[in-house]
């Protein structure tokens, strides 16, 4: 994806551009959600990670840890400029995603 690279390369070098943080954030949440589309049977927020071996189970990694480096970035964002509501915003979606309603309910109020 394009967009997201040149979007790492402005996090490179600006670590707290709180719009490049949002923006990768952003693709990845999607990303995260296109693979869910694709296979929404295979996952659940709350459904427990268990230590599985072959590709199907690192392609599952690699989508969760679209919602984890989304999460990161966020959390920097927010550090940077708590007031970013498009940040919060993309957190509290993390947080719905991940099936913590309370802590999604909170940014959205934010946001």
């Amino acid at each position: 994806h394009w967009q997201a690279v040149d979007l790492r390369m402005a996090i490179a070098r600006k670590a707290d551009d709180v719009d490049s943080l949002t923006d990768l954030s952003a693709i990845l949440i999607g990303e995260f959600l296109d693979a869910r589309i694709s296979s929404p049977l295979s996952w659940s927020p709350t459904k427990k990670k268990k230590k599985k071996k072959g590709k199907k189970h690192s392609q599952e990694l690699d989508v969760e840890a679209k919602l984890d480096e989304a999460l990161e970035l966020l959390t920097k964002a927010i550090k940077t400029n708590p007031q970013f509501a498009e940040a919060r915003f993309h957190m509290g979606t993390v947080y719905k995603i991940r099936g913590n309603l309370t802590a999604a309910q909170e940014q959205f109020r934010h946001s």
